[in-house]
């Protein structure tokens, strides 16, 4: 045979092969992120490709992370985009595979407006704020959850405690109408100033975390049982993707989710693509000062069974890992993985 007719011939038989060559199959995973806009990061890795070129399908479980831990201990859920809630704290004291494997959001002192406290002007105007005003005072809070955090932080400056004032459980949008409508006094929401509530002149801000605990981090990445005993090359190629999009993000990059957003609890889209966004670790760096800080809240409060050191809660090997392989580009599912 000649060697053009063999070249030719090898040719067809490549183009044969590739034409029939199933892709690689992605591995579903479920995440469990709430219904906040500070999961828009994770959502631009999903819109962004980054999360299929990584290997991976997400389904997205809308679920906080109160409610998310029994489902990552039951395997029925591989992570948790959220905070340290005490039910993870209480299984990671029984023995249960949970971990935090990277850092995403802090208080920023940069962004104003975050985690800022606002108030129904009819009731705080009109002076500082004193104890013997606020006793009563109704506030929509999350229960055990960050916003609980900080209202215990305000009333402490105060010399005052959390049953000094009435708590209020109630998720975004129902607490932007009980706040309007004069149901409750005060909240702690950052997407308060993206509603029109914020422009009403009705609210005035009272306090803000930032000058209190600025860089306290709040918010991380945990995986359970299903990631953490399957290697570690996995979940660093989804920590990868994740922190591509957290990078991309913190420079303007805006996914659908956030308009999206914003249509359904009834903000501004423009101040809601155009918010500070400088809460996010762009490294996904773990605070552990932070995390020792949540910990022992949850134990003082007696939400927590016992007491933890953040080292026990904190695998840092897939951080490790997921930063090497953005280095090197292996984070693609289709890459080298560089492992014999």
């Amino acid at each position: 045979m000649r060697r053009r007719d063999l070249i030719g011939g090898l040719g067809l038989l490549a183009a044969g092969c590739s034409s029939t060559r199933k892709p690689a199959e992605l591995r579903e995973i479920s995440v469990a992120l709430s219904e906040h806009l500070s999961t828009s990061s994770m959502h631009l890795a999903d819109e962004a490709g980054y999360l299929r070129e990584a290997g991976f399908r997400m389904n997205v479980v809308r679920l906080s992370a109160i409610q998310a831990v029994p489902l990552l201990a039951g395997g029925r859920l591989d992570a948790i985009l959220g905070g340290v809630p005490a039910p993870l704290l209480n299984g990671v004291l029984r023995g249960m595979a949970i971990r935090v494997v990277a850092g995403r959001e802090h208080v920023s002192p940069a962004c104003g407006d975050g985690y800022t406290l606002y108030a129904r002007k009819a009731v705080f105007a009109g002076g500082p704020v004193e104890p013997r005003r606020l006793k009563g005072k109704r506030f929509s809070i999350r229960s055990r959850g960050i916003t609980e955090f900080i209202l215990d932080t305000f009333l402490k400056e105060l010399g005052m405690e959390l049953g000094d004032v009435e708590r209020i459980d109630l998720p975004l949008r129902e607490s932007l109408a009980a706040l309007a409508g004069g149901q409750i006094d005060a909240m702690f929401d950052p997407e308060v100033s993206r509603s029109a509530l914020a422009d009403s002149g009705d609210l005035v801000k009272v306090w803000r975390l930032a000058d209190v605990l600025p860089m306290h981090q709040y918010s991380f990445v945990i995986f359970g049982e299903s990631l953490l005993k399957t290697g570690v090359e996995p979940g660093a190629r989804l920590l990868a993707a994740y922190l591509m999009a957290a990078g991309e993000f913190l420079e303007g990059r805006t996914p659908r989710f956030m308009s999206e957003f914003a249509e359904r609890h009834g903000l501004d889209p423009e101040k809601t693509a155009a918010e500070c966004r400088d809460t996010f670790a762009r490294d996904g760096a773990i605070d552990r000062a932070s995390l020792q800080r949540t910990i022992d809240w949850h134990a003082g409060k007696g939400y927590a069974t016992g007491r933890l050191e953040a080292r026990q809660l904190v695998d840092e090997s897939f951080l490790q890992e997921a930063r090497r392989m953005l280095a090197s580009g292996e984070w693609r599912s289709g890459a080298k993985s560089g492992k014999g």
